[in-house]
């Protein structure tokens, strides 16, 4: 996932709900002031999902 963001594409996330695996919000590469690279929602959707949502390792 690392490098398809390094490279500019966009990466689908995926959330539990219920046991079941849901696809959300896409994430991309954002460029920020003074050239500052980060992770952001490329793609606003009826989800209701987050980068917030994200589990974390």
């Amino acid at each position: 996932m690392v490098d398809a963001l390094h490279f500019g594409d966009e990466v689908a996330t995926a959330f539990s709900v219920d046991g079941k695996i849901v696809r959300g919000p896409s994430i991309a590469l954002v460029i920020y002031e003074h050239g500052i690279e980060g992770i952001g929602i490329a793609e606003r959707d009826a989800s209701g999902r987050t980068l917030a949502d994200l589990p974390r390792f």
